[in-house]
Parts: C-alpha cells; sequence; structure tokens
C-alpha cells in the first residue's frame, strides 16, 4: 500500500513539472513531453484506468493523421521530416491524457495553477533583471535586442508569459484568500505580469495580453472592476514606459506597420475607396498588387510572410505540402513572384495549418476547436454557480487568445510552441471537467 502512494506522489509531481519545463531549451521539452505522455498512459494502465475518449479526440487524432499523409505524399528522401511528421502524434496523446488526468482528478489542480503562477512570476522577474542589468539569473545575456531570460536566443519569454497568464489566473482565484485580498492580488499581478510582457519586447503577446483583460473586464462579472482598474493602472504604466524608454519606444512604434489589417482587407476585398473597382479586370488587379508593394502594407515583414504563404497554398491547396514545408515551397514560388518573403513558418495558425496539411486539415482544426467552444459555451449558459462560470469563462478566453486568427503565431507543429500550444488547449478543455469542490478543499 505504501509503495501505490509513493508512486502515486512521484506521479503528481511529473505532471505537475509541465509548465516548469516548459522554461527550459527545447531539448528538454522534446524529451519531457514524451516521457510525461509514455508515464500518463502507463499510470493509466499500472491503475486500471479505462481512457475516456471523446469526439473532438478522434478529431484530433484525424488532423494528425491528416498532418502525416500530406507529409508522405509530398515525401522528398527527407526521412528527418517523415519521422518528425509522425512523432506529432505525441501531441494528440498529450491531449488525450491530460484530459483524463483532469477527468480521474489525478492531480490537485490549484497546486498546477499556483506552480504556473510562480513560473510567469519567475520569468517576469527574470525579464526585469536582464533589462536592467544586462544579465538575467542564469547570466544570459540579451539577444538580437530581445529580452528571453531563461530562454537565452529563444525569443519566446513574452509568449509564456501570455499563455500562461490565465492558468495563472486560476491560482489567484482558487486560493483560499478573502475575496477581497484576491482582488488586490489580482491587481497587482497583472500589472507585474503585463510589465514583464512589455519589457521583453514580444509585441504580438502584448496585444493579446490587452485583448485578454478586455475579454476578462466584460465576461467575469464579479472582478469586472478589478480587470477594469489593473488595465487602466497598466495603460499609464505603459505610456511613461513608452515615453521615456527608446528601446521599448522603437519596438512597439514599429508595431503599426504589422498590424495594417486594412489594407490586407481592401485587397481581398478590391474596394472601391481604394481605386479599384470591383468589377476590375486582371491587368488592373496586377497593376494595382504592384503598387501596393511599395507601400505600407508590405512595409510590415509578417503581413509579407502570411502575404507568402496564403500564395504557396495555393499551390496544393487540398492536402497541402506537409509539415516544415513552407520555406521550401516559398523559395520556389519566389523564382516567380519576387513580392514573396520566405520564413521558417507562415507566422500564422490558420496559414501554417493550410500551407501544411491543406483546406481538408484547416476544415478538421476549425471543427476540433468549434466543439470545444462549443462545450464551454454550453457550461456558461446552463451553470449558475459563478464560480464554475468563471472557471471555464477563462477557459474560453484561453482557447480564443490561442486560436485568434489576426495574430502572429509560431508553428504549431513544431517542438516548443507546440508543446505549449496543445497543453493549454487541453487544459482549456479540461478545465469543464472540474468540480469546484476539488478546488476548494
Amino acid at each position: 500500500m505504501k509503495e501505490k502512494v509513493n508512486f502515486k506522489n512521484k506521479s503528481k509531481i511529473i505532471f505537475y513539472m509541465y509548465p516548469i519545463i516548459m522554461l527550459f531549451p527545447s531539448g528538454y521539452i522534446t524529451s519531457y513531453v514524451t516521457i510525461f505522455t509514455l508515464y500518463s498512459f502507463y499510470y493509466f494502465y499500472k491503475f486500471k484506468i479505462k481512457i475516456k475518449l471523446f469526439f473532438i479526440d478522434y478529431l484530433l487524432l484525424l488532423f494528425f493523421l491528416v498532418s502525416f499523409l500530406s507529409t508522405l505524399i509530398n515525401f522528398k528522401s527527407d526521412y528527418i521530416i517523415l519521422f518528425k511528421s509522425l512523432s506529432n502524434f505525441r501531441f494528440a496523446f498529450l491531449f488525450i491524457v491530460i484530459r483524463n488526468i483532469f477527468i480521474y482528478k489525478i492531480i490537485e489542480f490549484r497546486i498546477l495553477f499556483l506552480i504556473t503562477l510562480f513560473c510567469t512570476m519567475f520569468l517576469s522577474s527574470d525579464i526585469f533583471l536582464q533589462h536592467f542589468l544586462d544579465r538575467d539569473i542564469f547570466g544570459y545575456a540579451p539577444s538580437d535586442g530581445r529580452y528571453n531570460g531563461s530562454f537565452d536566443d529563444e525569443a519566446i519569454a513574452g509568449s509564456y508569459i501570455q499563455k500562461f497568464f490565465i492558468i495563472s489566473i486560476l491560482g489567484i482565484f482558487f486560493s483560499k484568500l478573502s475575496y477581497k485580498n484576491k482582488k488586490i492580488l489580482l491587481l497587482l499581478f497583472i500589472n507585474f505580469i503585463g510589465l514583464g510582457i512589455l519589457f521583453s519586447l514580444d509585441r504580438m503577446p502584448f496585444v493579446i495580453f490587452f485583448f485578454i483583460l478586455f475579454l476578462s473586464a466584460i465576461l467575469i462579472k464579479n472582478y469586472k472592476y478589478t480587470f477594469i482598474f489593473a488595465s487602466i493602472i497598466f495603460f499609464i504604466f505603459f505610456v511613461i514606459i513608452f515615453e521615456n524608454n527608446a528601446k521599448i519606444n522603437y519596438r512597439y512604434k514599429t508595431l503599426q506597420n504589422e498590424l495594417n489589417l486594412i489594407k490586407v482587407f481592401n485587397i481581398i476585398t478590391m474596394r472601391d475607396d481604394v481605386g479599384l473597382s470591383k468589377n476590375a479586370s486582371s491587368e488592373e488587379l496586377l497593376h494595382y498588387k504592384d503598387s501596393v508593394n511599395n507601400k505600407s502594407f508590405f512595409k510590415g515583414d509578417y503581413t509579407r510572410i502570411m502575404y507568402s504563404a496564403y500564395e504557396v497554398s495555393k499551390e496544393k491547396f487540398f492536402i497541402g505540402s506537409g509539415i516544415k514545408s513552407f520555406q521550401n515551397e516559398c523559395n520556389e514560388l519566389y523564382k516567380i513572384n519576387k513580392k514573396l518573403l520566405c520564413a521558417p513558418h507562415a507566422h500564422n495558425l490558420y496559414l501554417e495549418i493550410l500551407v501544411s496539411t491543406g483546406i481538408l486539415g484547416l476544415f478538421i482544426f476549425v471543427f476540433f476547436i468549434f466543439k470545444i467552444i462549443l462545450e464551454n459555451l454550453k457550461i456558461i449558459i446552463n451553470k449558475n454557480n459563478i464560480n464554475k462560470k468563471n472557471l471555464v469563462i477563462l477557459s474560453l478566453i484561453l482557447i480564443i487568445s490561442e486560436v485568434f486568427p489576426l495574430r502572429s503565431y509560431g508553428s504549431i507543429l513544431q517542438t516548443v510552441n507546440g508543446s505549449m500550444f496543445w497543453y493549454l488547449i487541453s487544459i482549456a478543455s479540461a478545465l469543464s471537467f472540474v468540480k469546484l469542490k476539488n478546488l476548494n478543499k
């Protein structure tokens, strides 16, 4: 009996380690995710726990099957890419085991939330240290003008903080503090974390952070004014720092070039008010696109990359060209279209999937996300308990912030981004299974 208890306790430590391991370099992350998934299956086997599968689990498995088949169809003697495509099934298995860990209450959820809270605060502190002393706690210097903290030369520190921000909030919501103290702690935490993202110089996580605050202020009724007040204070901090810090001023001032989405809309819809009629001839359209090349639409590199991804996706629209194919396909297409800007990935979630798996894979993925959102909406509509609603609302905000179509994004079919993305989506999906009595012990 004692041996069984010790095994369970050791298992819990492995499960709790996920947000901590995500602070390590990609090599550690790959090994851990694989070990975590295999160990979870072993845990279920050892204690004769039947793994529950739902419709969305089959959808996800189908998505990765399409990804593998697309890579196989476009196989060009690169066995490493083919192996990576096959190994991506680990993300589907990760999703399944995390949902079952929550369903069977294998871990104490509050502990996981508090560990995540600690990790986001630690990384923010590490970024502050690096920003002001030019070295973080591990001795890492800024890399390419970015403040990455413990990530060294990987510019994902701000992204990590933003992504795990909502789970950290749950650590506050379900702490044993009084309601008044929770609001005070939430106010301080939002500003502390927000400054961490700001000083990391990661611009898109900064924008998404504001987006999360906006949605939280609208949807979380009993903390509405806390979110509003925290947002106002943080905005004041931002304005002061923006005006007095040259690096932050330059970094966020150039953001407007990446967010010039009106030009994108105008090109797609061919609006009259930009000098192009709806009945424009192909020659007029070609001339218009040529002229746009010298205007602000193409000044933002991310915008050009996403335009390039769209052009590449048209070549193999139904099944895609396989994982990690964007740059090679883009380089080939560049020979006849010099407007393209080719990068290792498409910098947009949906365009990356469209390039890799075609419209078939994109449809499955969108349907998968839609089903998770629908599950959460049903609970929000039918539940009267405010704490349960807050739990599910935050999971819904987490999903929306991760799949927001206009944000730039790393590939979810690669190690670091994939390990974060699928973990967070699985958490957001699994939170609907959490009973409040398991959080309020």
